[in-house]
């Protein structure tokens, strides 16, 4: 593929770990920048997903894929109402009443499911931020959203997102945004993590943060589905919680890791991974713990320049210092790390076929 990204979709559970575009030009043509939609199977969470037995809806970055995102979800949502609508009809009809319906058919304000989820921000660099104004599920009193995102120093993550929203760049503000939204600054969390979903009803997706190699801070994320919530979130090494009883992993995972430069320069040409795992290389521990941490499934891992494009040799026009991994570099690591499926993205759209 040579997205530079296209919006995506990935879906948790045994019957549908697939991942699409939906343009199909830009599968060959430069495209959107990153936004990635991963949905959890209905099974074990329910309520903010739009399609049928989806669970709860997990948006990595806000590019300028986005915009094509919401519409899709804004679908799926008026597609879910006129079934719920249809059904509740035939119901009260099959009882002989009549069923309370809003002015456009779709049942009582009071029966309307709520919709929504969590928007994980990797960094707030434009290319991964751009298309949120324009995401019209973030407009809508329907949806209930938390965003999370490294935890500034000078700024929250709230007010570094306002940044691009303020008037003097765009007519609405993010604060007037119709969705109830929360925002939660995140660090660096590989061991405990914690779970999506509100403080009341977690959903049974935990997610796991490291911090990258970029320019600005930047985290990587792990997402792992459970076949339940465990009453500890203190998992232990052999599968058990801190109470004694048994978590079961439902063995599918994601790994988010965009904007990601080796610390050692020299590992991006490639050729170097035998001999320095066998001598326990430190420099390759925050690619190869990821790429691990991930459950050897399903990382989407940053391949911005071929190595002829980021080496040091190339001059004026070399890539070294921008913050971004190499296709020889993530590829060898990864068959290292024996990972099932490594999907390559964050191409440069500048790439000649």
């Amino acid at each position: 593929m040579r997205e530079r990204l296209e919006v995506g979709w990935f879906k948790f559970g045994d019957a549908a770990e697939a991942y699409r575009a939906p343009i199909q030009k830009w599968l060959v043509t430069a495209g959107n920048t990153p936004s990635i939609e991963v949905v959890a199977s209905g099974s074990q969470n329910h309520g903010d997903g739009c399609g049928d037995g989806d669970g709860h809806r997990i948006i990595c970055d806000m590019g300028s894929g986005a915009f094509d995102l919401g519409q899709k979800i804004m679908v799926e949502m008026f597609q879910k109402k006129k079934r719920l609508a249809d059904t509740e009809k035939e119901r009260a009809e099959k009882e002989g009443g009549d069923v309370s319906s809003m002015s456009d058919g779709s049942p009582a304000k009071a029966q309307q499911p709520k919709y929504g989820g969590s928007i994980l921000i990797t960094h707030t660099h434009w290319d991964h931020i751009q298309g949120l104004p324009f995401f019209v599920p973030l407009h809508l009193p329907q949806f209930d959203w938390t965003i999370y995102g490294p935890r500034g120093i000078a700024k929250s993550l709230q007010e570094t997102l306002s940044g691009q929203m303020q008037h003097d760049y765009f007519p609405i503000r993010l604060g007037d945004m119709g969705s109830r939204t929360k925002y939660r600054g995140l660090c660096e969390d590989i061991r405990k993590g914690f779970w999506l979903g509100d403080d009341g009803a977690p959903t049974s997706i935990k997610v796991t943060s490291k911090y990258l190699n970029h320019s600005v801070l930047t985290l990587g994320y792990k997402l792992e589905e459970f076949a339940r919530i465990p009453e500890s979130d203190k998992l232990l090494s052999n599968g058990n919680n801190s109470d004694g009883k048994n978590v079961s992993n439902r063995g599918v995972s994601v790994a988010y890791i965009t904007d990601h430069e080796p610390f050692d320069h020299s590992l991006a040409k490639g050729g170097f991974v035998d001999s320095a795992i066998n001598a326990k290389f430190p420099r390759l521990s925050p690619t190869t713990r990821m790429l691990n941490f991930s459950g050897r499934r399903h990382p989407f891992h940053d391949t911005q320049y071929l190595y002829s494009e980021y080496s040091p040799e190339s001059g004026a026009m070399s890539k070294e210092f921008w913050g971004h991994s190499t296709v020889e570099y993530v590829v060898e690591v990864a068959f290292y790390a024996n990972v099932k499926k490594l999907l390559l993205f964050h191409h440069d759209p500048q790439r000649k076929r």
